[in-house]
């Protein structure tokens, strides 16, 4: 594991890795290109950093090891993310 600094942000040594992070990045660039709402862009950075959490977890745990709470936090992240979208979407329409 490599630490998140200020200038950095940490990542999880593991084969493959460096794939994903970069379209995990492309993913937040589009959301932050495209986004008319601080919200929603907001929401994707925290379902990143919940779901790096979660790999994180699994890199020390092993797989089946993730504790249940960690699951529901990413899914609360994925769910927190629909809403707030589906509700700026909603609020943006009656412009």
């Amino acid at each position: 594991m490599i630490s998140e600094t200020d200038e950095a942000k940490g990542t999880v040594i593991a084969e493959g890795r460096a794939e994903y992070d970069a379209r995990l990045d492309d993913a937040i660039s589009r959301v932050m290109i495209v986004a008319d709402s601080d919200r929603i862009v907001q929401a994707a950075l925290k379902l990143a950093k919940d779901l790096n959490d979660l790999i994180l977890i699994r890199a020390q745990r092993g797989p089946g090891r993730i504790p249940n709470e960690d699951v529901h936090r990413l899914r609360a992240a994925e769910q927190d993310f629909a809403n707030v979208v589906r509700l700026e979407l909603a609020h943006a329409s009656l412009r």
